[in-house]
């Protein structure tokens, strides 16, 4: 299987990172933590029970980093939302 990846800018040099596997905190922020190892254990599990299909295949890897982003902003926002309203 090939990892597609995505080469980017980082300090001066470029860098290979898996972006299909990278929760939002590590595409925005470059930071890895636990929490972003659970996120790729839960991504290879979803390749492992979708028969090796690759996460996001039908998006470019622009696409993926845009919308995984978003969602976090939305998901932030929702939160905000319902906290504010109890």
């Amino acid at each position: 299987m090939m990892m597609i990846v995505w080469l980017i800018q980082v300090s001066g040099s470029q860098v290979v990172l898996p972006i299909r596997w990278m929760p939002s905190e590590s595409i925005l922020y470059r930071t890895f933590t636990v929490e972003s190892d659970v996120w790729s254990f839960g991504v290879v599990l979803w390749e492992i029970f979708s028969y090796g299909k690759q996460p996001w295949y039908e998006l470019s890897n622009y696409e993926v980093s845009s919308y995984i982003v978003r969602r976090l902003q939305s998901i932030s926002f929702g939160f905000k939302n319902l906290l504010t309203s109890m």
